[in-house]
């Protein structure tokens, strides 16, 4: 009897953490495939610009670990303009009418209407 119950206790928590993982995983799956509408208007130009980030590494000993990070930032013509992480290539021209839709993870969709 006190042979089993250190295994029933560590497949309990194995399937716990199974059971978490599933959890998050689906949660994740649903934020990355509900867009929202952030903006329409009229597409006006694309700015790439890198910079240096600095931030703690997460290991035992802390570092500081240096990276370079990369934001595109996408502006409309009336003076609106709207940031994210990573290198979009516009898919527009400019002058043409977009819509930027924004997912439940900070992802942005650059669409034509036209």
């Amino acid at each position: 009897m006190h042979d089993i119950v250190p295994l029933v206790a560590f497949l309990a928590l194995f399937i716990g953490i199974g059971a978490l993982i599933a959890l998050f995983g689906r949660w994740e799956r649903r934020q990355a495939n509900k867009w929202t509408i952030e903006a329409e208007g009229t597409f006006d130009r694309v700015e790439h610009r890198r910079y240096r980030r600095s931030y703690w590494s997460g290991m035992m000993l802390p570092a500081i670990v240096h990276g370079i990070a990369e934001i595109t930032i996408i502006h409309l013509q009336d003076g609106r303009s709207f940031s994210v992480d990573g290198h979009i290539e516009p898919v527009v021209p400019q002058g043409a009418p977009v819509r930027l839709l924004r997912n439940g993870l900070g992802g942005l969709k650059l669409e034509s209407l036209a």
